[in-house]
């Protein structure tokens, strides 16, 4: 599957866009948690404090914004995500319409095509730019 990640700023300036790869697996959903734990990740590492989190998977976003626990073998993912979410508490994770994400989608789409995990700082892929 190819993950695609865009961060813009509060102006819809690009930040980052990230593009990888994961293989094996078995689900739209568990794709979608894999996705968003790898945008959680890069805000981390990147130190951003004041972010809301877009996605498309409605079942992911309210999963993450649940209060019950999920003890599946995915559900660990979610997990993850959530013990992110308590050491940010400006942090956000909303639901948005596939047609406000085709920039993600493209940038997952291209991620299909590249070898190694690509992170654009302040600019994109040529492929994304007109869908941001």
């Amino acid at each position: 599957m190819g993950i695609g990640v865009v961060i813009r700023d509060s102006a819809g300036d690009i930040q980052v866009v990230l593009a990888t790869q994961r293989n094996f697996v078995t689900s739209a959903y568990l794709a979608e948690r894999y996705a968003l734990l790898r945008a959680v990740n890069l805000c981390t590492d990147l130190g951003f404090e004041n972010v809301e989190f877009e996605g498309d998977a409605k079942a992911v976003v309210d999963a993450v914004n649940a209060t019950a626990s999920d003890s599946s073998w995915s559900g660990q993912i979610i997990e993850d995500i959530r013990q992110a979410k308590l050491l940010h508490s400006r942090w956000k994770f909303s639901f948005i319409r596939r047609e406000g994400n085709q920039s993600a989608h493209q940038t997952a789409q291209l991620a299909l095509s590249l070898d190694i995990e690509t992170v654009w700082m302040e600019e994109g892929p040529v492929a994304v730019l007109p869908y941001i």
